[in-house]
């Protein structure tokens, strides 16, 4: 009995002394929060972070950790380690409304995708834990960004109807708005193309009306003065660029609706040499063929084939330049047209179809995008240079390699801080960063490979229209023969009057071979109508 009374006060003694232990364990970890805090707000952001991060993985108290995650995530995105930084708002935002900052992590998501410029990866997860009821608390300039992240996602996927929900429910005062705008207005343009195929005019009309008045809604935002664009500029995101591109898809949209001349308006706003100009160049031109001014369509194509543009990826202008000495019976030139998109695009046909059924990863193509030369054993190394031209061109690649150097930089960046020296802390963050690196290769190369298979198809395509024009000279060229006519052009139909010169700014001489810059984009040809008189 006495030994198992002196048992029982054992125990308790044992008991006692493990709850004093817990006790004091859980003050220090609470001095600790405090003391990790107080550094956070001095600025020692190293030491705050490794404070945090004690807290975080000790504390057997869930507000503290709770806290220390959030701030653990705060004092790397200050750091410049926004990888680092996006793992634990992540984990703040994945555990939904009972974390204590989960609305403050959702912003940090925000501020992450901003700073790597990720407009995919980012998105992707927010739309996946999108809680309108929750979000409805957020500051409305943040809920703007995260409705317009979320409309890009769905715009992509073709959800236009759910990405049109979140786009429209951007604050006006955002200053993501005018992209809001700009992406309601090229769905509508989507649309009307869709309707278009579909053979439903009023629909497609319907579609291409709203599309030019969001448009228009991009552009007044300008106020058409300087004072007042100057303002807009300070506001939004990227308007000036956002004002050019509306300018280009008016003249889309004016062309989707059949409204050719006011579509050629619109294409000559372009400034000349900007990088919108060689699209607005090659659609010009089928503007031109569309209202039968044959001339202007072949100086517009006169430009764009120019040495200037010799490194753009632009197969269907060779088949518009062979549709268009089609039209007017010159056939040998058509035939030529067409020899030359044979030797430059169609050769391209065999690289990309070997590249495409390689079977290889996606990591194997990434190198296209993330690196600026390939070596000769490099597989992307074989596809042709107005291809490599072409995708390079996507503004995602830009936002690609900002991402990639970011981790790189970040990965360097953790091994060099000396409070982190043999911490559990820059393990976990060289591996977060790691793995985040592979994940955007990964994801790079599929969209190098995806954009290498469109391009593929897309002179695969054009390869069918050449062969189409073909068969079409050759059954024309039997009914002259079969009419008494001869073939060659010159000695049918005359050629058309010597274009004419708007004003006194401009003189008016023949082209004698050499392409001068302030030349480009002023081509007219004179057309010989070589078509027998039926077909005039």
């Amino acid at each position: 009995m006495i030994r198992v009374r002196k048992m029982k006060g054992t125990k308790k003694i044992v008991a006692g002394l493990l709850v004093v232990l817990w006790l004091s364990g859980g003050v220090a970890v609470a001095q600790k929060l405090g003391q990790a805090m107080e550094r956070y707000k001095a600025g020692d952001l190293a030491e705050a972070a490794r404070m945090f991060y004690e807290v975080k993985m000790t504390s057997p108290q869930a507000g503290e950790r709770a806290q220390a995650e959030y701030y653990l995530a705060q004092s790397l995105y200050h750091m410049g380690m926004y990888q680092s930084a996006l793992a634990f708002y992540n984990a703040v935002f994945v555990a939904g409304p009972a974390h204590p900052f989960y609305l403050k992590g959702a912003e940090g998501l925000v501020k992450v995708a901003e700073a790597l410029r990720d407009d995919t990866l980012i998105p992707s997860q927010i739309n996946k834990y999108y809680n309108s009821q929750e979000f409805a608390r957020l500051d409305p300039m943040v809920l703007s960004k995260i409705n317009f992240y979320v409309g890009l996602l769905l715009y992509r996927q073709e959800k236009y109807a759910e990405a049109m929900a979140f786009l429209r429910a951007i604050d006006p005062k955002s200053s993501v708005y005018p992209k809001g705008l700009f992406l309601q207005a090229i769905i509508h343009v989507r649309l009307g193309a869709k309707y278009n195929l579909a053979r439903d005019e009023q629909r497609t009309q319907a579609e291409y009306d709203q599309a030019i008045k969001l448009f228009n809604q991009i552009l007044d935002l300008s106020g058409h003065e300087k004072t007042k664009a100057e303002l807009a500029i300070k506001r939004y995101e990227n308007i000036v660029r956002l004002w050019q591109l509306s300018t280009l898809n008016l003249a889309r949209a004016y062309y989707g609706k059949g409204d050719y001349s006011r579509a050629v308006t619109y294409y000559r706003r372009i400034p000349r040499f900007s990088q919108d100009w060689p699209d607005a160049l090659f659609e010009l031109g089928w503007a031109h063929f569309m209202r039968q001014e044959y001339g202007h369509a072949l100086g517009t194509l006169h430009t764009l084939h120019s040495p200037g543009f010799a490194g753009k990826f632009v197969p269907e202008s060779w088949i518009l330049k062979a549709t268009v000495y089609f039209h007017v019976c010159l056939y040998e030139e058509a035939r030529a047209v067409l020899e030359h998109f044979d030797k430059q695009y169609a050769a391209m046909l065999p690289v990309l179809d070997g590249i495409l059924k390689a079977n290889l990863p996606n990591e194997k193509f990434a190198s296209l995008l993330l690196r600026d030369e390939l070596p000769p054993d490099d597989p992307m190394a074989k596809v042709p240079v107005l291809v490599r031209n072409s995708i390079l061109e996507s503004p995602r690649v830009g936002r690609f390699r900002h991402f990639l150097r970011a981790l790189e930089a970040e990965a360097a960046a953790i091994g060099k801080v000396d409070a982190w020296k043999g911490s559990r802390l820059r393990d976990e963050l060289a591996g977060i960063v790691n793995v985040q690196r592979n994940l955007l290769v990964k994801t790079a190369g599929g969209f190098v490979k995806a954009n290498l298979l469109n391009r593929y198809q897309t002179i695969l395509g054009f390869v069918s229209h050449a062969k189409m024009v073909r068969l079409e000279i050759t059954t024309k060229e039997r009914e002259l023969v079969k009419a008494g006519l001869n073939i060659k052009a010159e000695y049918r139909g005359k050629l058309a009057p010597r274009p004419r010169v708007p004003d006194e700014t401009y003189n008016y001489w023949p082209f004698a071979g050499e392409y001068w810059q302030d030349e480009l984009g002023y081509y007219v040809y004179t057309v010989r109508r070589a078509c027998p008189a039926k077909e005039q």
